[in-house]
């Protein structure tokens, strides 16, 4: 008797304990989120400084090799989902260079996206690249935040993929935040430009 009921406590502290620890990490505020998302990227100085702001969908990952080979460069075609920023339209399809920075990269991924207009003399090392080389209107990522996640269960739930600096060179694993609490500040900020 005394076996199972140690049993018993042992199975119900160990439940108990893992619930606690669940919901702990589940039921952050929405305050707690951006707080989290703030601390690492600082969204209203992103936002400020960008051109863009974009979530987008990846299309395709393009190499371009142009210049009999001396002018080469990476650059991903994106369709807009929605604008926060600036004059990308939802649906429109546009370039944009340096996708290899963000967490996921890959054709199909989904992309929060903080960008700058590209002007070539502002980024060394494209070889003996001229701008009328790149494609027309393309953009620059400055910001490496963030990959977006979608839930397998909740094709609605989608989180931004995050991750903390453990010194100047290691990053920790990344870690998944939910994005519609951010989403809902980047709407703040485009209502309150359009309201000046």
């Amino acid at each position: 008797m005394r076996v199972l009921f140690t049993l018993f406590l042992s199975l119900f502290f160990l439940t108990c304990c893992k619930n606690n620890i669940s919901k702990s990490t589940t039921s952050l505020t929405d305050r707690q989120i951006i707080d989290k998302v703030d601390s690492r990227v600082n969204l209203k100085w992103n936002y400020d400084y960008s051109s863009h702001v974009v979530y987008g969908k990846l299309i395709d990952n393009i190499s371009a090799v142009k210049n009999s080979g001396t002018c080469k460069f990476n650059y991903s075609i994106v369709e807009a989902l929605e604008s926060f920023k600036g004059n990308i339209k939802k649906g429109q399809m546009f370039s944009v260079l340096g996708m290899s920075i963000h967490e996921s990269g890959y054709e199909q991924s989904y992309q929060l996206l903080f960008l700058k207009d590209f002007e070539l003399s502002y980024y060394p090392g494209f070889g003996d690249c001229n701008l009328e080389m790149f494609p027309a209107n393309i953009a620059m990522i400055h910001n490496w935040c963030c990959s977006i996640e979608q839930s397998n269960k909740k094709p609605n739930d989608i989180g931004l993929v995050m991750y903390d600096m453990i010194n100047s060179e290691q990053k920790s694993d990344n870690y998944i935040v939910p994005a519609a609490p951010v989403f809902k500040k980047l709407r703040k900020f485009l209502s309150e430009d359009s309201s000046k």
